[in-house]
């Protein structure tokens, strides 16, 4: 295996960190569901139901940010399975943030998926994961 480019542990950081806030992300959302009395959205289909909604979307949200942890994980030990998974996450990234391109939060994501795809594409940071 090759040494690890400097420029990789920034995206390993920057994988990091999604992950974490992910996680926070998905805490607060539990935090707000089931256990706070009066933030339902009570309907027809009744407060259980948005409860659960919201319970399962915060789960979700932890369960993506664990996995980016282990991502960034695997990609410091350089694994090309790691690679393959991170542009294929940034390449959706840059079609979300393109289809909401009027704020101003997708375009610092676009921005952000395009500088770490270009950084994925690196000759030395390719042979460093083998790719």
């Amino acid at each position: 295996m090759a040494e690890r480019p400097p420029i990789v542990l920034f995206v390993v950081v920057v994988v990091a960190v999604v992950g974490f806030i992910e996680i926070m992300n998905g805490l607060g959302w539990m935090g707000i569901g089931p256990f706070e009395p009066g933030l339902s959205k009570p309907t027809d289909l009744g407060k259980e139901f948005w409860d659960l909604l919201i319970l399962a979307g915060g789960l979700m949200l932890i369960i993506i940010g664990l996995i980016s942890i282990v991502i960034a994980i695997l990609a410091y030990r350089g694994s090309s399975f790691a690679r393959t998974i991170l542009i294929i996450v940034l390449l959706l990234g840059v079609v979300g943030s393109l289809l909401s391109l009027w704020s101003t939060v997708a375009i610092v994501e676009l921005v952000l998926c395009l500088v770490l795809l270009y950084i994925l594409f690196r000759p030395d940071v390719k042979q460093y994961f083998g790719s």
